[in-house]
């Protein structure tokens, strides 16, 4: 552990708060070699400097792309051991863009989620200053007239 100076380290539950995750966890990370404190305090608390919040900041985001916490511990460990660059870096640039590709989808599908939610939004703006006591077949030939002849399909729930 490297020394550091008092004022630019914080405790463990400090760094976990800031992360959006529980201490266990930054222990968990600890005890996997991915997070490590900077030192200890007088009463054994750990101390983490910015360097381990950038790097739980890391797996957090390699986590979110789809790498095991295995995967990135390996990875780690191969830098650690001085691995040649291309091999430390091959495994993760395949998973990134497999991860950047799902996204991609993801995006897309989300997209198309959002033009039908909008879509309806417009159609049921039509429904505001209506005096109608219920939802009858008139609601219904309205809303297809103002949809185009296709209504989105979560407000097909309700005809």
């Amino acid at each position: 552990m490297s020394t550091q100076r008092s004022d630019t380290l914080e405790k463990i539950g400090d760094l976990a708060q800031r992360a959006g995750v529980t201490p266990r966890t930054v222990r968990f990370y600890e005890a996997l070699g991915l997070v490590e404190p900077a030192s200890r305090s007088a009463g054994g608390f750990r101390l983490y400097g910015p360097e381990a919040a950038e790097r739980l900041q890391a797996v957090l985001s390699l986590k979110e792309m789809g790498f095991s916490l295995d995967e990135i511990r390996e990875s780690r460990l191969l830098a650690r051991e001085g691995r040649v660059a291309a091999e430390v870096t091959s495994g993760l640039r395949a998973r990134a863009n497999a991860s950047a590709e799902r996204l991609r989808g993801h995006i897309s599908r989300l997209e198309a989620i959002l033009g039908e939610v909008e879509r309806s939004e417009r159609i049921l703006s039509t429904c505001e200053g209506c005096d109608g006591k219920r939802f009858d077949q008139k609601c219904r030939e309205h809303w297809l007239e103002r949809a185009g002849g296709s209504v989105p399909g979560f407000l097909k729930v309700v005809m």
